[in-house]
């Protein structure tokens, strides 16, 4: 993200990023928008209540762990729709993902949250993990 003072008004600087949604069809090609110095972290959203995606969301992010130009980015993976009835819970997803495996064979820095509609918390966690990369460099940064 980056502070641009032609568009905030009366001298306000205004807050930017980019932040793309690539997944469902998209998912395999999601390497292409990987811009090298400018993405800063990733936001990877797992569905808890598909647990027949579980596979290729593992896949997908293992992929995307091991592309060099996000080397050591942070990366927070939530788990939506934990609300839903047929939501796995936290500790099956991890183990079903081999979560623990997968965050101990790399260099990246990996928290993961349950989001919950219905809990506002939630919410507010990942919009302040979002915020810590507002600052981090002074172009137009990007999140995956």
């Amino acid at each position: 993200m980056s502070k641009n003072s032609k568009g905030g008004g009366a001298g306000v600087p205004e807050e930017k990023a980019v932040v793309r949604e690539v997944g469902g069809a998209m998912a395999p090609i999601w390497s292409s928008f990987v811009e090298p110095g400018k993405t800063h972290a990733i936001l990877y959203v797992v569905d808890a209540s598909s647990p027949e995606t579980i596979a290729a969301a593992t896949i997908h992010l293992v992929e995307l762990l091991a592309h060099p130009s996000l080397d050591g980015i942070s990366v927070m993976i939530v788990f939506s729709k934990a609300d839903l009835r047929c939501a796995r819970q936290l500790h099956e997803m991890k183990n079903l993902m081999r979560l623990e495996q997968i965050i101990g064979g790399g260099n990246h820095d990996i928290q993961e949250v349950t989001f919950d509609i219905s809990k506002r918390d939630t919410t507010g966690q990942i919009f302040d993990w979002c915020m810590k990369f507002q600052s981090v460099q002074e172009g137009p940064s990007s999140a995956l």
